[in-house]
């Protein structure tokens, strides 16, 4: 038997939770937790959403409390807005801790910056060796340490990727693409400042999210914001896949521009609106823009077992016809 992922500690989590089996929730979170300290702040969360949810008031503004001497912090609007601590709104010791998680988030913001995690493909990138390149987005509430992980199978078949992370910061080492204007600049600095540091193949240019980093991803194509041939994105997710018709006006301009792109969910990823999905493989195809659905029946919100050779696949896709 393979050991526990902490996706498959989510999953579990999530699963107990629809169910509304919350102290079931809990105590998985409690055996297997401590085992994922770098997503320490999800696990302090969930913890505290299940507390929440039985009624459990003090329990939960420990569990917060711990969290933040451990130096994690929500945002406010994750404090106010999270369904499980809807009961708990106006509680004193709730109320006296929002504003030091408020007042932790201030003072990481006036540091941060957007990141670049790189890794490059044996030989590296020369003026006589010009490096494809894949430019990835992490899904919100990660990182580029795991977006950098998740497409490392690409580097394998010999290209440059390059892992962006976003500035806009939600917990520690948890990051969102929920501005887009933003994001896209974000992404479009990252891009020059490749073009300035290696020689790229500037016909095999791709740009791969997972998420909402898929939904910038499919925009930032198709806008033509990074010149790229292509897109890969992994369960992709965000406002403008919600609704398929925000799509229209970028992949009317996207026309004649020879863009390709492939696009994996699971059916069992509840966290998705897989039919607008297919809606928009389905207008993107209509436009002339070839786009390739991989479906996996059992796949919650995550990257498939053998990502590698559904990259394979994505990437034979996406070059077809290449120049």
């Amino acid at each position: 038997m393979s050991e526990m992922t902490f996706d498959d500690l989510w999953n579990q989590a999530m699963e107990h939770f629809q169910a509304a089996h919350y102290e079931d929730a809990y105590q998985v979170l409690t055996t297997e937790g401590a085992r994922f300290p770098a997503q320490s702040h999800l696990v302090y969360y969930l913890h505290a959403c299940a507390m929440a949810r039985v009624g459990k008031t003090e329990q939960t503004v420990q569990l917060l409390d711990e969290a933040y001497q451990a130096g994690i912090w929500y945002t406010e609007q994750v404090m106010r807005q999270t369904p499980s601590f809807q009961s708990i709104q106006g509680h004193p010791a709730f109320e006296e801790i929002v504003p030091r998680f408020k007042a932790h988030q201030a003072e990481m913001e006036r540091n941060i910056q957007p990141l670049l995690f790189i890794e490059e493909p044996e030989g590296g990138c020369t003026p006589e060796r010009a490096c494809p390149l894949l430019l990835a987005l992490h899904g919100n509430g990660q990182n580029g340490d795991l977006a950098l992980n998740d497409w490392r199978p690409i580097v394998a078949e010999g290209w440059l990727l390059a892992a962006a992370q976003s500035s806009q910061i939600t917990a520690p080492n948890s990051f969102v693409w929920d501005e887009h204007e933003c994001s896209i600049r974000e992404v479009q600095a990252h891009y020059a400042d490749l073009t300035e540091k290696y020689t790229l193949d500037p016909t095999r240019l791709l740009v791969g999210g997972f998420s909402m980093g898929g939904e910038i991803t499919i925009e930032a194509v198709l806008s033509g914001a990074i010149p790229a041939r292509g897109f890969i994105v992994v369960g992709p997710g965000g406002p403008y896949m919600d609704n398929s018709s925000l799509w229209e006006p970028l992949i009317e301009g996207a026309g004649g521009r020879g863009l390709r792109g492939y696009i994996l969910m699971g059916e069992a990823d509840r966290t998705i609106p897989q039919e607008q999905i297919r809606v928009l493989v389905e207008k993107l195809n209509a436009a002339g823009i070839p786009c390739e659905l991989e479906v996996h029946p059992t796949l919650q919100h995550e990257f498939p077992a053998g990502f590698e050779q559904s990259l394979q696949k994505a990437l034979a896709f996406v070059l077809r016809n290449e120049p």
